[in-house]
């Protein structure tokens, strides 16, 4: 309801069920600032888990990289700080499928429900993130 929102927002990662999802309508609906697009990024299960797994972050500054696509310079080193580059705890395939199964069973789900609603709107994750940026773009830009 403040005014950096007058314009708009943008939700990552929320709602992650049905109840929220309704709960989040409820309040959007209440304050005037309706959800009125939804955006699903769909990578195969595959491609997250090579994505996730060769994550890797600087301890110091966070900067990211990636074991294939962002390599630093010098291996474990942060280009930018110097600092130790580490993987999150979380970023293991085990960790993972569990993550992924939650995702199936609670908030797979919500795909249905914007789209019955009319919001859903499903992007191809193996573009690159230029082309989904210009999508995404064209998305926001006709709303």
């Amino acid at each position: 309801s403040k005014d950096d929102c007058a314009n708009g927002f943008l939700l990552d990662g929320f709602p992650r069920t049905i109840p929220q999802a309704e709960a989040l309508e409820k309040l959007t609906k209440e304050i005037d600032r309706e959800v009125n697009i939804v955006i699903s990024i769909d990578t195969p299960k595959e491609e997250l888990i090579r994505r996730i797994c060769g994550r890797l972050v600087c301890k110091s500054c966070g900067a990211p990289y990636h074991i294939e696509k962002r390599k630093p310079k010098v291996a474990g080193v942060c280009d930018i700080c110097g600092g130790e580059l580490v993987q999150r705890p979380d970023d293991n395939r085990e960790a993972l499928e569990v993550r992924l199964v939650h995702y199936d069973k609670q908030t797979k789900p919500l795909l249905e429900f914007y789209e019955k609603k009319g919001l859903l709107h499903t992007l191809d994750g193996m573009k690159g993130v230029d082309a989904l940026m210009i999508d995404i773009d064209l998305l926001l830009e006709a709303k």
